[in-house]
């Protein structure tokens, strides 16, 4: 009774399209930190730099899943030459996003590298979310 309960509020306040689509941002930040946290430690690479590489690579993840799982509805369905382009703009926007709050947080805040990527991750989760769903996963009328 009260796990139907618990189930019932979890599907008014967070859609089940939400909560996949936190499930797949949340696999695709842990590929995309550990290329950073790696490709930084390990082999030099400049931060940023290893937060772009992270960040492509999340975007094919996160393309595949989301068209495959997350979202129920796809405007443009039958025309991938026009939805990758607009998710691609979508991510690039994120990563832009990104890329400014990392720097900002690391070099003005002197804040961890690990925890700056945290912050910037929830901004562009939001970002990305809401603008992934109004622009490509919607049902066409």
């Amino acid at each position: 009774m009260l796990r139907e309960r618990v189930q019932g509020l979890f599907r008014y306040f967070i859609p089940a399209e939400m909560a996949k689509y936190v499930v797949c941002g949340g696999f695709a930040f842990i590929v995309d930190a550990s290329i950073l946290y790696s490709l930084t430690e390990y082999l030099g690479v400049h931060y940023l730099a290893s937060n772009t590489v992270g960040i492509v690579v999340g975007l094919f993840i996160t393309y595949y899943l989301n068209i495959k799982w997350v979202f129920a509805d796809r405007k443009y369905e039958f025309s991938i030459s026009t939805e990758f382009p607009l998710f691609v703009a979508i991510v690039l926007t994120g990563y832009l996003i990104n890329q400014v709050v990392m720097w900002l947080v690391v070099e003005t805040v002197k804040v961890d590298l690990l925890i700056a990527k945290v912050a910037a991750t929830a901004i562009v989760l939001a970002f990305n979310f809401t603008a992934k769903k109004f622009l490509l996963f919607t049902k066409t009328h």
